[in-house]
């Protein structure tokens, strides 16, 4: 039996018949822990072939609505500016198609290209990232594209932008908190209260963008990740919540982000890959067509 080089192992299909489009990134070159991020795309694609396409928790297969995997970018490391410049340009295409777009990484860092990408688009544009750390810094190791800098590249585009499970940040990012339009949520007070869509609701906007650093999760679940930080959320809970996001806001598009695939570690790629089919079917359930 061939099992195709495709999400999930789906036939291959041309973008203009497709209702999502995978585009994976592989990218790590601002990494400042374990490098090994450029490896995710390819980890999660290949432990996405052996996924069952019937999601029970959904009760079909999202795999009908028709994926297309595009061929995976290996972008420049010499310019990490010109990397967020090359995401946001496939980004649009996948856009100007009519294509719901879902971004592989890879760092974070590239996830300010897509948003560029979709603030176009999507003129109220809301940003909602879950993840670990706040990405807040100005600059770190010399570039303001690391990925420890990509919420700041995000506000700094005038866009509302929701970071929640936050639970590590250097003290010299403390005054950005009060920055207009930023509500940061941190992980303690997420474990505090069921209800998280109620923390967060209003500062999302009519369209929102989802980016999941998979740090956001407990490394007891996911624990080969870029930068992994204890004290996280686990599948159970996190599904919960992403439910209640897709049925009371509009989801756009969404990435994930930080597998560490140089790791090879087999039950982190399927826990990301399970996450990614169990997206596409919560936000594809009701056909979404950009307007252009």
């Amino acid at each position: 039996m061939e099992i195709p080089y495709t999400f999930a192992g789906l036939p291959a299909l041309p973008l203009k018949k497709a209702r999502v489009a995978i585009l994976p990134v592989a990218y790590d070159g601002t990494t400042s822990y374990q490098p090994g991020t450029r490896f995710g795309p390819q980890e999660i694609i290949l432990a996405s072939r052996f996924l069952e396409m019937y999601d029970e928790s959904l009760g079909f297969e999202p795999s009908e609505m028709g994926i297309a995997t595009l061929p995976e970018i290996w972008p420049n490391l010499s310019r990490p500016e010109t990397v967020v410049n090359e995401v946001e340009k496939y980004v649009t295409k996948i856009l100007k198609k009519r294509v719901f777009p879902v971004i592989l990484g890879g760092e974070h860092s590239i996830t300010a290209g897509a948003v560029k990408a979709f603030h176009k688009i999507y003129p109220k544009l809301s940003v909602l990232t879950l993840d670990a750390h706040a990405d807040l810094r100005e600059t770190y190791q010399g570039t303001k594209h690391n990925h420890a800098c990509v919420s700041r590249r995000i506000m700094e585009m005038g866009i509302p932008t929701t970071i929640m499970g936050v639970r590590c940040i250097p003290s010299e990012d403390l005054p950005v908190l009060k920055t207009p339009g930023l509500k940061v949520l941190w992980a303690e007070k997420l474990k505090e209260k069921k209800d998280w869509l109620s923390l967060i609701s209003a500062n999302l906007t009519e369209s929102v963008y989802l980016s999941i650093d998979l740090d956001f999760f407990d490394p007891a679940e996911v624990p080969a990740v870029g930068t992994p930080e204890p004290g996280g959320f686990g599948w159970s809970e996190t599904n919960h919540f992403l439910r209640q996001l897709t049925e009371k806001h509009r989801i756009v598009g969404f990435d994930v982000m930080e597998l560490n695939g140089g790791l090879h570690h087999a039950p982190s790629s399927y826990f990301a890959s399970r996450l990614v089919y169990r997206l596409i079917g919560l936000c594809q359930k009701k056909p979404q067509t950009p307007s252009i």
